[in-house]
């Protein structure tokens, strides 16, 4: 019993040292020093779980600004390392592209089946760009254009409003309306 009531003083001592040495701001005795660590850290670890909710806030607001996202796939093709995309509204799987440049993540452009699309390329607007064409260079396909079947739109090219280029043609370094 009387080791008891010692224990309780020496806690009940430990703690008002404690309660005085945080209203001072300031470590009163090395008895208090292990209590004051400790509660720096547990500050500093919901500081930083502050700071993941917010940048996991800040990553949801940002997703839900894409389009897509990459499957984790790629493929080499003519020394591009090219990478799949998913839509994210509804997950269908999408075409090649070598990076986030090459496909706007505004309107609904899109690059379907096993269509690519490489180096400066960009795909835009509400354009499409699908089966085995590729789209390459500094070429741009955009407004309502389609771009399918085996064709390939490269150079400084570039196929926009209406325009449709489909079957095995080629067009490179110019403008088609």
């Amino acid at each position: 019993m009387e080791e008891t009531t010692k224990t309780i003083d020496r806690l009940n001592d430990g703690a008002e040292k404690l309660a005085k040495a945080i209203r001072q701001g300031h470590r009163a005795t090395s008895d208090v020093m292990i209590p004051i660590a400790f509660e720096e850290i547990r500050l500093a670890v919901e500081e930083r779980f502050e700071e993941i909710n917010r940048l996991k806030e800040t990553k949801q607001a940002d997703a839900s600004t894409q389009k897509y996202e990459f499957t984790g796939k790629t493929q080499n093709y003519v020394g591009a390392i090219l990478r799949q995309i998913r839509r994210i509204s509804d997950g269908e799987i999408g075409g090649w592209i070598e990076s986030e440049h090459n496909l706007s993540h505004q309107s609904d452009a899109w690059v379907f089946g096993n269509a690519k699309v490489s180096g400066n390329a960009k795909v835009s607007g509400d354009a499409w760009v699908s089966g085995d064409a590729w789209v390459f260079g500094n070429a741009k396909v955009s407004g309502n254009a389609k771009v399918s079947g085996d064709a390939w739109v490269s150079g400084d090219a570039w196929v926009y409003g209406d325009a449709w280029v489909y079957g095995d043609a080629k067009v490179s370094g110019g403008v088609i309306r």
